[in-house]
């Protein structure tokens, strides 16, 4: 065979020691380095199995990707590679970093199930300066007053719009970004949401029988161009023609779950936030007597994700709470009573992550539900987005 082969490929071009081979340890001769890089991923065999659910696979990396690059980081760091090391890891900074979603949905089909989004936290956390993560504290104890500072920014930039035409905000903010790479990019899908003091006053019963209703930060902050379209009026709409009693707390105003801060690494605002979101509900539900619904599902993950985060007090009061997403309420609190109600859903990206109880097959038979589970692209919600 090796004598045939010589005839016919004298130089050994065609299938290079794949068949032939002159070498009885071929077997284990160039085997890909897999360098032990960090504990969250090391246990990556890069099948890929992941990368569909990735919300940033278009615009830059992948999960298996992003732990294929750190393998080459340590590699150049071992082989003495500095200015290559240097180069990669300046790219790695956008590709890799600010741009993950840190939502968990790698996780869902990995096979080892590793959750990439664990590694760029900590990455994220240790790049962040104590000058840094005294803003971020500082935001998140003065979590109203910012949420009104951006609102008004939103209203503002649209009536600005108004008056010197739709495309004035772009451009204002583009400029800006000449000088300011960092500052957010205007886009006309910006709106700020309606003011939930008329939901509040219309639901406010504190009976055993109602059901708290949270309105997520992200949600009392931005909205659809119309305010008639935005998700609390609707939730309100849906609950009256059930006969379901609601209550929105008064003092929601800065209420928040913290997931802004923990997404970008910001330990200590996190866990402030967090705590304090833990025992608001804990008030606002009568002590655990009356169940939470959050209209936004990675508020509420983030909720059912944090008892590692909480004080031991606010560890109990978790347990002792039914939190529940938007469906997940509509599945048990509306459909066995209002089975005539026609509206749509889409889930967001963070309810794949409830897949496990199968929260989300809603029975529709006998009923006019529509429930749409989403296009192929897993994220809607901007997360993704970071002012790029």
């Amino acid at each position: 065979m090796k004598e045939i082969k010589g005839y016919a490929d004298p130089n050994n071009l065609l299938n290079p020691g794949v068949i032939i081979n002159e070498h009885a340890d071929a077997h284990i001769r160039h085997l890909k380095k897999l360098p032990t890089v960090e504990s969250e991923v090391d246990t990556c065999i890069e099948c890929g199995f992941c990368e569909h659910k990735c919300p940033s696979r278009h615009l830059t990396l992948t999960p298996r990707k992003r732990i294929v690059v750190r393998r080459a980081l340590k590699s150049l760091q071992h082989e003495g590679e500095g200015k290559l090391h240097k180069e990669l890891l300046q790219q790695y900074q956008y590709d890799g970093l600010d741009t993950c979603a840190v939502d968990g949905l790698c996780a869902t089909a990995c096979p080892v199930d590793i959750d990439t989004g664990k590694l760029v936290k900590r990455l994220r956390s240790e790049k962040h300066s104590a000058f840094g993560n005294g803003v971020a504290k500082w935001i998140a104890r003065n979590f109203s007053f910012i949420l009104s500072l951006v609102k008004f920014a939103l209203r503002t930039g649209n009536f600005l719009n108004r008056i010197f035409g739709k495309k004035f905000m772009f451009r204002f903010t583009k400029m800006i970004r000449k000088i300011i790479p960092a500052f957010p990019l205007w886009s006309n899908h910006l709106h700020a949401a309606p003011s939930i003091k008329k939901l509040q006053r219309l639901h406010k019963d504190k009976s055993p029988h109602s059901i708290v209703y949270i309105p997520a930060c992200i949600n009392r902050l931005m909205g659809e161009a119309k305010s008639s379209q935005h998700v609390s009026k609707h939730f309100s709409e849906v609950a009256l023609k059930s006969g379901i009693k609601l209550y929105i707390p008064a003092d929601i105003a800065g209420s928040c779950c913290g997931q802004i801060f923990s997404s970008k690494g910001y330990k200590g605002a996190y866990n402030f936030k967090v705590n304090q979101f833990i025992e608001k509900l804990w008030t606002w539900s009568g002590e655990g007597e009356r169940p939470v619904v959050i209209d936004f599902s990675s508020c509420v993950y983030t909720v059912l994700q944090s008892p590692g985060t909480l004080t031991d007090e606010n560890r109990e009061r978790l347990k002792n709470m039914q939190i529940l997403e938007t469906v997940q309420f509509i599945k048990y609190h509306i459909l066995p009573i209002a089975p005539t109600i026609e509206k749509k859903k889409r889930n967001c990206c963070a309810s794949g992550l409830f897949d496990g109880k199968n929260e989300y097959a809603i029975d529709t038979r006998g009923c006019s539900w529509r429930f749409c589970r989403g296009s192929s692209d897993p994220c809607k919600c901007g997360m993704l987005w970071n002012g790029r």
